[in-house]
């Protein structure tokens, strides 16, 4: 039984770094002057490399439903700094996976 959740702890980031990877091969494919993980993604930015082939079919094999992801930019551009209901123009490539990683399963 510990075997088996070791082991699904040990896929589950397999999983998460190969999706990791394919979004940032994606992102320096739409933007080659990006950063990596420090790069900015704004909402412009956040909409086209969700509707690329390569990028959907990576969010998807998290479990994630790419219109749903799309549906949830107000909370994923969410200002926690200001306050609910404000906004921000950019967020880092390591804030849009996290997002993406909450969003597993619940839409």
């Amino acid at each position: 039984q510990v075997v088996d959740v070791v082991s699904q702890v040990e896929n589950e980031e397999i999983t998460v770094k190969d999706v990791r990877r394919r979004l940032l091969s994606a992102l320096s494919k739409l933007f080659p002057d990006s950063r990596g993980e420090a790069t900015r993604i704004s909402k412009d930015d956040f909409q086209l490399l969700l509707t690329t082939a390569d990028s959907a079919r990576a969010i998807n094999d998290l479990g994630v439903d790419v219109v749903g992801l799309l549906e949830s930019e107000d909370f994923i551009f969410q200002d926690n700094n200001v306050g609910l209901g404000y906004t921000t123009d950019s967020i880092t490539f390591g804030a849009f996976m996290e997002a993406v990683l909450q969003l597993r399963g619940t839409n």
